[in-house]
């Protein structure tokens, strides 16, 4: 199962972390994880770039295969964030470990 949203369940437990940002404009914020991907990066940056619109992209040890399209996204202004080699199952370790790594 995949949720779109954190349940409040959470949001209450994590009380320090910002879950939504009162504004009255219409904002999305999209982020890109695992790329960039030469199949795919480069139309999601066309289809960006038509719609004016700017996401970050949380890059990892592919870019270094794919230096011209690394570089064409911060080119177009977008923002470029680390991703980790590898992740932590959040299910199989223990949570003190795992918020240390991710907080």
């Amino acid at each position: 199962m995949y949720l779109s949203y954190t349940p409040s369940l959470v949001q209450r437990f994590f009380n320090g972390f910002t879950w939504k940002v009162e504004t009255t404009e219409k904002v999305l914020y999209l982020t890109f994880d695992d790329g960039p991907i030469p199949e795919v990066t480069p139309w999601v940056l066309d289809v960006l770039d038509e719609f004016h619109a700017k996401a970050t992209f949380f890059v990892w040890a592919k870019m270094s295969c794919n230096p011209d399209i690394f570089n064409d996204i911060k080119a177009r202004g977008h923002s470029i964030g680390s991703h980790t080699y590898n992740h932590l199952s959040g299910w199989t370790t223990p949570s003190a470990a795992f918020l240390k790594k991710y907080t």
